[in-house]
């Protein structure tokens, strides 16, 4: 004998049991949590959950103008103060990963699986190794081990402060012109209450030639003696391009 669901005793338990075990596996996937042992700063790590590199430090060439925000897989916004260029020793050359950002506040420095990849990258995982290997010599870029906590840690090459180039360090001229000649007062009053996207990080404004001049009195037009015509055709005035 058939029966409609809604005369089924056993409906609403077997809906039941299967509400369950969907909210029981959705609050397992969120409450997951990795502890990290390795929190060296030139250490990254190998990730496929972020959509870009983000480093705390370690630039071989940095772009500081680029500014934006990121969201975290916590929820949590970080700042991104940079874009450049980081350098990675595998122990006989060094290969460069490229559009990396700059985020100070980052806890741990990651590197993206999938930027990776775009980069012409292929990644291989081999018995407790990743294999990161260049696209277009096939040769091998890095190896990575795998350590006790299942993570794939990548030690990035310590450059000395003096091989870094910075570009872009200082637009405060150039935001004073964009805003009309702003004073650096208000410009900084525009980078914290955080008016404007992309404010680069504000320096010392040098004296600005237009804003002098704008700023002085004008002189009046000097006086001189008037003379007119005491008879006809004492002064005459005529258009030479005739």
């Amino acid at each position: 004998m058939a029966n409609y669901g809604e005369d089924c005793e056993q409906a609403n338990q077997a809906n039941y049991a299967e509400e369950a075990d969907d909210d029981e596996e959705e609050c397992t996937l969120f409450m997951a949590k990795q502890e990290y042992t390795l929190t060296t700063a030139d250490v990254s790590f190998l990730h496929n959950g972020c959509s870009n590199h983000m480093i705390q430090s370690l630039f071989k060439e940095l772009n500081q103008t680029y500014k934006i925000k990121v969201r975290l897989g916590d929820d949590k916004q970080v700042q991104v103060e940079g874009k450049g260029s980081v350098a990675i020793n595998n122990g006989n050359r060094i290969k460069y990963l490229h559009n990396v950002f700059f985020v100070p506040s980052l806890s741990q420095n990651l590197l993206s699986v999938g930027q990776s990849m775009d980069d012409d990258f292929s990644m291989m995982l081999e018995n407790t190794s990743c294999i990161v290997k260049d696209k277009k010599t096939n040769h091998v870029a890095v190896e990575v081990s795998m350590t006790r906590n299942k993570l794939f840690p990548l030690k990035i090459s310590s450059l000395e402060n003096h091989d870094m180039v910075v570009k872009g360090a200082d637009e405060t001229k150039l935001w004073h012109l964009r805003y009309g000649h702003l004073n650096i007062k208000g410009l900084k009053l525009l980078q914290q209450t955080e008016m404007v996207r992309g404010l680069a990080k504000l320096g010392s404004l040098n004296l600005c030639e237009s804003c002098i001049y704008r700023k002085q009195g004008k002189k009046p037009f000097p006086v001189g003696n008037s003379w007119r015509a005491a008879c006809s055709l004492e002064l005459i005035l005529a258009d030479l391009s005739l």
